[in-house]
């Protein structure tokens, strides 16, 4: 058997996973991950062992090259598991699938007792199911304690999967390379940078193409592997390989070994990892790929073309330098490659989160919080997904309903399975007009095996009756409802409001109010739309049309606006003015929570701070008054006499408060809780209720002349602390013991301050002396 760099790993490997949960294993490209380390582990274990790929072909591949090793065909000892192809029997020990194919026979086996260790390779690549596995993998193993996880790739981030494992963890890294590779980019350049791919293809090939070896060529989709197939086959001396999940029958055999016949392997990122394609020593990397991210009206994915990361570009490089010292040429610059992100967007944060949202409480009987994820879904997302799910009757209180786990076993998107459902109640006309309209919406390769698909799992009734396609799409599209506004737009029940596309303007009835929103161009443009009737709604499973009370208020002017209306989310269907008598509970509370800021910033104020005082000699206590009560009763006379104010509010809850804690009436508020001390010529000085600095007041000096001691409130029950203001206006003295200082603290000072001071009155006897500030007003 031909050794691999991995070989030197074996016995870490067999060793750890009697230590750890999970294994990370982070190995150089082409070290032999995939096809090895499973083979280490029929070794040692006797259940299935299952490795899952990202790609049909990776684990369509990876079967044929172990099998091989072992000297059996896939189907024995070693097999694959994917859509439409089993290779595999019930002795079949190592089985390499797809992630989907796994989460198929988690619905037959979901603690995989049947199991020992499930490997998930290229984890690098954050395909939407290779999260949902990763996940899922932990829900199993709070069950099946024994099973064992390894996760590979060249190019993981371990410290975000570092974060995210749960239980007892290892990681081995293998940086070794048996070959030498050289990376070459085209130079930054304005005029070959813009050159059309194709034209860049066909000059990168004109000198690779002398290299020994086949050449490999990574492009975005099928529409440029078309394009660069004509230019090879017309250009070039050699076979052209198509590698594309279209292409049926991909054979790589032994004939790729004999490097005379010389090959151009065209492909997207099937070839991007997993399996050494045999003869490759040139790699030519586009720099780009196609990714799947979520339609935001459909919710269904839509595919675009995007800059590959760094990650991919090391991947995709490594593929020239695994059987000899191999050659990769970007169609980019170097500047571009370092301006990069180092790893692609996982899936899973750019796809509708519905059907995982289903088959997670099917499985597990949990819901989305209560699993793992390597990077935490958006709640955004989770949010949009389980109320879409609401509307059309798969989620009822965040569980799936009966009609739900009849549907989500079917392979259609929730959206689409609801339509078929409700079409499917109806007459044969009906459906086939349903399924055909659906079609109309994928793309052309996909609409036969769609319509196929739809005829096998639903069946119309024999005897059902007629119904309008536009109905039975608003079944699934419920929450797609929009409203049309002048100027060909539309408002989107979320509040949104899309132009109309100039391509379809022409056909909208400006008569007709509501429609559903099918589809966007690029540019958020509606460009598939339906009209739809109000008196449907009234069939939905969750009935949308709202009425509720839309208030305009400003707390600083006390002005309100109330209307009452009926809406489907942001759509207003009608509305009518509500006057202040009529107001609801709602409004008041809207009302209250926007006065309450600033009524509970007034209450800092002394009238307020005053009562805190009181309550320390009452059996009541602030707390046990209903404040939200008797503030409910102010807002209507707030809200329509111009006379109240919040002040006056304000004064009213001060009384209605000290009369509710002075219940037997053995104080008065204006006698026992003064907000001004009145001083012997009849001034007064505020006092000062603070909760921090208690009760004070201050002024000069002068105006305490003549009291013999310091004032106090509550019947003496709390002394004031008087601050004494020399000239300079900062305190002399601050005291609760006026009359201790008039005959000590005084004396000492008399003699400097009527020395600095010889403007002002400074008496012998202040205990006896009138408040007079200046001497010149001594008579």
């Amino acid at each position: 058997m031909h050794p691999f760099p991995i070989d030197t790993l074996k016995n870490d490997i067999l060793k750890s996973l009697d230590e750890v949960d999970f294994l990370v294993i982070k190995s150089t490209p082409g070290s032999g991950k995939t096809t090895r380390v499973p083979l280490f582990l029929s070794e040692k274990y006797k259940k299935k062992i299952y490795i899952l790929e990202p790609r049909k072909l990776a684990a369509k591949l990876a079967s044929q090259f172990v099998a091989k090793n072992k000297g059996e065909l896939p189907g024995k000892s070693v097999g694959h598991i994917f859509k439409y192809e089993k290779m595999a029997t019930d002795e079949t020990q190592v089985i390499f699938l797809t992630e989907g194919t796994f989460l198929r026979i988690l619905a037959s086996d979901p603690t995989l007792e049947d199991c020992d260790v499930v490997i998930l390779d290229e984890f690098h690549e954050r395909h939407y199911y290779t999260d949902i596995a990763f996940s899922f993998l932990h829900k199993i193993k709070e069950k099946n304690k024994n099973l064992k996880v390894i996760i590979m790739s060249a190019t993981i981030n371990l410290a975000e999967l570092d974060s995210a494992l749960v239980g007892r963890v290892k990681t081995l890294e293998l940086n070794e390379t048996k070959h030498k590779l050289q990376i070459d980019h085209l130079p930054n350049n304005t005029l070959v940078l813009k050159d059309p791919l194709e034209r860049k293809v066909y000059n990168a090939l004109s000198d690779v193409i002398k290299r020994p070896g086949h050449v490999l060529i990574f492009l975005p989709g099928m529409y440029e592997i078309r394009k660069c197939e004509e230019i090879v086959r017309n250009n070039f001396n050699c076979e052209v390989v198509i590698l594309h999940s279209e292409v049926a029958g991909i054979n790589i055999d032994e004939s790729f070994y004999d490097l005379s016949h010389k090959r151009v392997i065209l492909s997207t990122n099937i070839a991007e990892s997993s399996v050494t394609i045999p003869g490759v020593r040139s790699v030519i990397d586009s720099g780009l790929h196609k990714i799947s991210r979520i339609n935001p009206i459909t919710r269904l994915p839509m595919v675009e073309l995007r800059k590959i990361s760094q990650s991919s570009a090391v991947q995709r490089a490594n593929r020239a330098g695994r059987e000899a010292d191999g050659y990769a040429l970007r169609l980019y610059a170097e500047q571009d490659f370092q301006g990069r992100d180092l790893f692609d967007i996982p899936e899973i944060n750019r796809s509708d989160l519905s059907e995982l949202i289903i088959t997670s409480a099917d499985l597990f009987k949990a819901p989305l919080n209560d699993f793992t994820f390597v990077a935490p879904l958006k709640e955004t997302e989770v949010k949009k997904s389980e109320d879409f799910l609401t509307q059309i009757g798969f989620l009822e209180n965040k569980l799936p309903t009966p009609l739900a786990h009849k549907l989500s076993r079917l392979p259609f998107h929730p959206r689409v399975s609801k339509i078929l459902h409700e079409a499917s109640l109806c007459g044969s006309q009906t459906y086939n007009q349903v399924v055909q309209f659906l079609a109309d919406l994928l793309e052309p390769k996909n609409t036969n095996r769609f319509k196929s698909l739809a005829k096998n799992y639903f069946k119309p009734k024999d005897n059902g009756s007629h119904a309008d396609l536009e109905k039975m799409i608003l079944f699934g599209y419920v929450d797609q409802i929009s409203k049309l506004r002048e100027g060909h737009k539309l408002i989107h029940s979320s509040g949104e409001v899309y132009a109309i596309s100039s391509s379809i303007s022409n056909n909208i009835d400006p008569s007709h109010d509501l429609w559903i929103i099918l589809d966007l161009d690029n540019r958020n443009e509606v460009t598939r739309l339906l009209p739809i009737e109000e008196e449907w709604l009234y069939d939905l499973p969750l009935f949308p049309i709202e009425e509720s009370e839309r208030i305009d208020f400003n707390p600083e002017t006390l002005k309100l606006s109330v209307e009452r209306v009926t809406h489907i989310g942001a759509i207003v269907l009608s509305k009518e003015k509500v006057t202040n008598s009529e107001l609801s509970d709602e409004s008041i509370h809207f009302v209250m929570k926007k006065l309450s800021p600033l009524f509970k910033e007034k209450l800092k104020e002394d009238a307020f701070t005053r009562l805190e005082i009181l309550e320390k000699y009452t059996v009541k206590k602030i707390a046990d008054f209903d404040f939200e009560s008797w503030f409910k009763n102010q807002v209507p006379y707030l809200l329509s006499d111009s006379s109240y104010t919040l002040e006056t509010v304000l004064g009213f809850y001060v009384n209605d408060l000290f009369h509710f804690l002075n219940e037997e009436g053995t104080y008065d508020l204006e006698e026992d809780l003064p907000l001004f001390l009145k001083l012997h010529d009849k001034r007064k000085v505020p006092i000062h209720y603070d909760a921090t600095n208690g009760i004070h007041c201050e002024s000069y000096i002068q105006d305490f002349y003549g009291l013999k001691s310091a004032p106090s409130i509550l019947k003496g029950k709390e002394k004031i602390k008087v601050h004494l203001l020399g000239p300079h206006k900062r305190a002399l003295q601050v005291t609760t013991d006026l009359g201790s200082f008039w005959d000590k603290a005084y004396k000492e000072l008399y003699a400097e301050l009527k020395r600095d001071y010889p403007r002002h009155y400074w008496p012998l006897s202040p205990k006896e002396a009138l408040p007079i500030l200046l001497m010149k007003n001594v008579k």
